[in-house]
């Protein structure tokens, strides 16, 4: 429903119908007559009474989404039965195929129905995975990580001290959810330690961490074919503080959309280049004539073939034993990932909640040659129930 959108009289309101609303609404037809005052035919030069023009309707053009109905069934089924598990306000999920930037399902919860959308509030309408915006925590530890192998600034072996779970620098504290001592760079992602990405992304650099978010397409709208993306948030490069360079590490101080993630950790596992996400495959006329086919839209590369091999498999053992994501693993297909869990702001007391969260993973598989990645965020989750 939030894909699709929905149409009156007037033409499409939301979703594709919106966008491609020009399109696909077609040209009405005419008749155009000679009559009298008294509303009767007049007839034409060779005595008969007919039309002077005419102009058949014409429909409109044919679309035809990316999407695949299995995985969008797939995906709005999943997300039905975490809201009745978890109770959370919203979720999300969003698969692409890495290859070529095409969508293969997009859901959000809580839906609506669009023959009766007049009945649905606005907060049920909106399309969250391009039109929210949420700081996405762990999930944003596989950047920097990229790009300090990318740069060569560490290697796979070398160990880092996670301080056993606590670390003061200066006036803050950053502390890890377990309390870790030496772990390889690896691990770091795999056991998803916060006080370990901070020194990952350390070597980094307040520079080279603004131009790493704005090179995996961060704080810029993707450009889909869909009504209603905004930007994100990235703060000016002059905004960014040496206490930003932690702070980003973990996925703070940074605004992003589901699709901007998953577009990103596309790139990180394809072989390092960052597609336009797309959303319509063709466009036909009724006469069945092609007037436009999806081409992959390779934006720029972001990372070389080693660096995103490496990463897939860093990203793999997160699923296996040990790792922060072993419930996400699948015995049909070697997959990886990255969890995330993030506090949100009290609107309150503007401090970071203890009790409110949103949950995400993103995976992808198959390991070896990628063909998938999958993002599902879950906002506000029950605390009951596990937010993890």
């Amino acid at each position: 429903c939030h894909l699709i959108g929905w149409s009156n009289m007037e033409g499409g309101m939301e979703g594709l119908e919106l966008e491609l609303n020009a399109i696909l609404r077609g040209t009405p037809g005419y008749v155009r007559y000679y009559r009298d005052a008294a509303r009767r035919l007049i007839a034409l030069h060779d005595g008969a009474s007919g039309p002077i023009d005419t102009q058949p309707p014409r429909d409109g053009l044919a679309v035809t989404m990316t999407i695949d109905a299995r995985i969008q069934q797939a995906a709005e089924e999943e997300l039905a039965r975490i809201h009745e598990q978890y109770g959370p306000k919203s979720a999300t999920c969003v698969v692409m195929d890495v290859s070529s930037g095409a969508i293969l399902a997009m859901a959000c919860t809580p839906a609506f129905d669009p023959n009766e959308a007049s009945k649905a509030a606005p907060e049920q309408r909106r399309n969250r995975v391009i039109a929210d915006i949420y700081e996405p925590g762990s999930t944003f530890k596989t950047f920097a990580a990229a790009m300090s192998l990318e740069k060569k600034l560490w290697r796979r072996n070398e160990m880092i001290d996670c301080e056993n779970g606590a670390w003061k620098i200066g006036y803050r504290t950053l502390h890890d959810s377990h309390a870790y001592g030496l772990l390889s760079f690896d691990n770091v992602i795999v056991k998803s330690s916060n006080i370990g990405a901070a020194k990952i992304a350390g070597r980094l650099g307040v520079g080279g961490l603004y131009d790493m978010a704005q090179l995996f397409g961060f704080g810029l709208a993707t450009g889909i074919n869909l009504p209603g993306e905004v930007n994100g948030r990235v703060r000016p490069r002059k905004s960014w503080t040496h206490d930003s360079v932690y702070s980003v590490a973990m996925g703070h101080e940074i605004g992003v959309t589901p699709l901007q993630l998953a577009a990103a950790y596309a790139a990180v596992v394809n072989g390092g280049v960052l597609y336009r996400p797309k959303i319509v495959q063709r466009i036909v006329n009724d006469s069945g004539e092609e007037l436009y086919t999806l081409h992959p839209q390779p934006m720029r590369r972001v990372i070389s073939e080693q660096t995103s091999q490496q990463m897939r498999e860093i990203l793999a053992k997160v699923v296996e034993p040990g790792g922060t994501g072993t419930k996400a693993f699948c015995a049909e297909y070697a997959i990886g990932g990255k969890t995330g869990t993030t506090k949100k702001i009290d609107p309150l007391t503007k401090t970071y909640s203890s009790t409110h969260y949103i949950a995400s993973f993103c995976g992808f598989a198959p390991v070896e040659n990628p063909r998938l990645v999958c993002l599902v965020t879950v906002d506000e989750p029950h605390k009951s129930t596990g937010y993890y």
